[in-house]
């Protein structure tokens, strides 16, 4: 994704917070895309190639035969939530934190289901 330089204006009091915002321009394009989707536009993750979206979570599968739980890496398909653009709100809703969120996904797989962010996820 391409950079396009736009220049804003501030007044003194939205200069002195812009100075406490460690990468503003990221900062301001955060804002941008959540207001897109709050005019109802379609979500769009901060990653948009499906083959950059592979956060792995170690999660208990199953039990052995000693009743131990079996970890298993399992790829999440969705953006990291540590990314350095900020956690995605397609991949990671803001109702749950990113542990509440994994432990669901644990959940779901543990049933055999299909994560449902990531049913029908093509290729962008």
């Amino acid at each position: 994704m391409g950079r396009e330089v736009k220049t804003i204006s501030l007044d003194s009091t939205t200069a002195k917070i812009a100075e406490n915002i460690p990468n503003f321009s990221q900062w301001v394009r955060t804002q941008l895309l959540m207001v897109h989707v709050l005019d109802g536009g379609e979500p769009i993750h901060i990653v948009p190639i499906k083959s950059m979206r592979k956060y792995m979570v170690t999660i208990p599968t199953h039990r052995d035969h000693f009743g131990r739980p079996v970890l298993e890496k399992y790829n999440t398909k969705r953006c990291n939530p540590h990314h350095t653009k900020g956690k995605c709100v397609v991949c990671w809703p803001p109702h749950l934190s990113v542990e509440e969120h994994t432990l669901e996904i644990a959940k779901l797989v543990q049933q055999g289901i299909l994560d449902p962010l990531c049913e029908g996820d093509e290729e962008e």
